[in-house]
């Protein structure tokens, strides 16, 4: 509930001020080395928790006067699961706040302050940009069946730093909308499940360590809306 009254807040903000309102979705892939579960003497692969994802997230987007560097705090909601198998089933789910920074490297005099549909050049030149987006995370994590089809609730919460690295390319297509499809790489240095650990050591012949460096990849697409003049 308590997320929804901030989305509110967010949705409220961007409709009284002259800036852009952005809605994304993104497919999102892990590695955590650390969380790799093998069978004993094994070479493949058997889970790699969190597993697979989407996210989806609302963003208010403003930008420096005279420079085009533009920032977008966004905040943003990501459900994870892993492949069912016969043993281990999971689950997460992520709030987050980002705070995306934007920085057009081929026009970052740019030649009005105004859309990117608006603005002279080709579409690279005008429409490229690197992101920065520092972040915080609250992760959400439950494991409903264990080892043999045991059926249990283990559930887990902690609060984690990031950093991404972001590519993208604005594309106008009118005054008022703009697309944004971008892929990019988070890294977060302290990745923690410590019931994930529990339920693998009950196996036996398995052992994972509960904390650990975890990277995230997303392929996603923006979609921002132009409210008012700027």
């Amino acid at each position: 509930m308590r997320y929804l009254f901030l989305l509110s807040l967010f949705t409220i903000f961007a409709l009284q001020a002259n800036a852009q309102l952005g809605v994304g979705g993104a497919y999102l892939t892990s590695s955590a080395r650390h969380w790799e579960i093998r069978t004993a003497g094994a070479t493949n692969l058997r889970l790699q928790p969190p597993g697979t994802g989407y996210s989806v997230g609302l963003d208010y987007q403003f930008r420096l006067k005279k420079v085009r560097i533009e920032f977008a705090p966004e905040l943003n909601y990501a459900h994870w699961s892993t492949p069912e198998t016969s043993e281990l089933e999971t689950n997460s789910n992520w709030y987050s706040f980002f705070f995306n920074v934007r920085v057009y490297p081929f026009d970052l005099k740019g030649d009005c302050n105004c859309p990117t549909f608006s603005k002279r050049g080709n579409t690279f030149q005008k429409g490229l940009f690197v992101s920065l987006s520092p972040g915080i995370t609250q992760m959400n994590y439950n494991i409903p069946r264990g080892w043999g089809g045991v059926s249990f609730n283990m559930k887990d919460q902690s609060w984690a730093p990031n950093a991404a690295l972001i590519l993208g390319l604005d594309l106008g297509i009118s005054e008022l909308l703009t697309v944004t499809p971008h892929a990019g790489w988070r890294y977060f240095p302290q990745a923690e499940w410590p019931s994930l650990a529990t339920v693998v050591a009950q196996s036996g012949i398995l052992n994972v360590d509960s904390e650990g460096l975890l990277h995230q990849f997303h392929v996603g697409l923006r979609l921002g809306w132009r409210l008012g003049r700027r």
